[in-house]
């Protein structure tokens, strides 16, 4: 008998993939109805590949909430995953609370963000998992609240870095103060738009300065978040599955049309619809299989259920040698395009730079001085090696 080819095996795995993405998808869309899985159903799904995929999705409490434990294998570990998502949720509340109690009491304006006010749209504690806590502030008070953190037993990860900072306190506390929601030079309209969203917003009632955006602007927050990651590194289910929590909880109260409208001048329209399209498929148990949808929205299935919750490296690399692709209108050969990702990667745009490197912004003519030690700091460092040497690889493969 002769050996199966590789590629065959790639295909037959990437569709044992997108079933268990379907049953994954259908598990959570029963759990957000507050309905239990038809048994019959469960008894075709590969118990260890649900777990495997939930667990590697981060969608562990969500269908966990779908399952008649009676008929699941080991049903004690979906107890526990339940369990844990929930205790986390609640420890990253208390913490969260604590924070924003003392931005009151020294007037600093903020917000919650994401996953953090997300996680309270599910129907149940512990649906959705926190590896962290997004909030948004007034970046002029960064050092105030930096004393305060490590006053409380923080460790300072990453400061005046990128859009946020990074505070870690063992063993699960995560916090990531945020400056602004998207990048100025890589997103530019959304970070105009969320600057003002935000700038705008009321103070709720029951606080002295936590402002809260509209349902609206949070909608395509999550919408234009979930694109970040999409085309970027790429993203998991779960940002399905938000959007299948959103639609359930607030599809007769958004203003859809106003929603539409903000999408185009955000650029996000097409994917906003696309993900709207496939959440209410799932919602209204017309997938079964992946071939069940339309062919670009099992592509976008495709993509999401290959991806772990953050989606992966290689998945970016790829995503940035196709941006390169669209920029030269399609014309430029695999070699011009594989040379202008290697010239960008050695020699960052200046605005780029002056994210990650502070003293850039202030000081740009410095640009050469930090690319020398940048290129020293790659060359003293082997794990750096490793990852230029796998970066190499995938875009020699592309």
């Amino acid at each position: 008998m002769s050996k199966p080819s590789s590629s065959n095996q790639c295909e037959e795995a990437d569709t044992a993939n997108l079933t268990i993405a379907c049953d994954a998808l259908y598990l959570c869309a029963c759990a957000i109805k507050g309905t239990l899985a038809d048994p019959q159903r469960l008894e075709r799904i590969d118990s260890e590949a649900l777990w495997d995929f939930a667990d590697r999705q981060s969608i562990l409490g969500c269908v966990a909430m779908a399952l008649p434990l009676e008929h699941m294998e080991q049903s004690e570990r979906w107890q526990k995953a339940l369990a844990i998502y929930s205790r986390r949720a609640l420890l990253l509340d208390a913490e969260r609370n604590r924070i924003f109690a003392w931005l009151d009491e020294q007037g600093i304006r903020h917000s919650q963000l994401k996953g953090s006010l997300m996680k309270d749209y599910y129907p149940a504690l512990g649906m959705r998992y926190m590896a962290d806590n997004d909030f948004w502030f007034d970046s002029q008070h960064a050092n105030e609240l930096r004393a305060f953190m490590e006053a409380s037993g923080y460790m300072c990860e990453s400061f005046n870095h990128g859009v946020h900072d990074v505070y870690l306190k063992q063993p699960l506390l995560n916090f990531e103060p945020h400056y602004s929601l998207f990048s100025e030079s890589k997103y530019p309209k959304w970070h105009r738009y969320f600057r003002d969203a935000l700038s705008q917003a009321p103070v709720m009632e029951s606080t002295e300065c936590e402002a809260r955006m509209s349902m609206e602007d949070f909608y395509l927050h999550h919408i234009c978040h979930a694109a970040k990651h999409l085309w970027g590194s790429g993203t998991g289910v779960r940002a399905l599955v938000d959007e299948m929590v959103m639609l359930k909880r607030f599809s007769s109260t958004l203003d859809w049309q106003l929603i539409q409208q903000r999408c185009k001048q955000l650029d996000v329209a097409v994917l906003e619809a696309q993900f709207r399209r496939v959440a209410q498929l799932f919602l209204d148990g017309k997938v079964f299989v992946s071939h069940d949808l339309q062919e670009q929205d099992n592509r976008l299935l495709q993509v999401m259920a290959l991806a772990n919750t953050y989606g992966t490296i290689q998945q970016q690399i790829l995503n940035k040698l196709d941006n390169i692709r669209k920029q030269t209108d399609g014309s430029a050969t695999d070699r011009k395009i594989r040379f202008i990702y290697v010239w960008k990667r050695l020699f960052p745009p200046l605005s780029d730079m002056a994210e990650w490197i502070p003293v850039l912004r202030t000081w740009p003519v410095l640009y050469p001085a930090v690319w020398v030690f940048r290129m020293a700091r790659f060359l003293i460092a082997p794990p750096r090696w490793k990852k230029m040497l796998s970066e190499l690889s995938t875009i020699r493969k592309h």
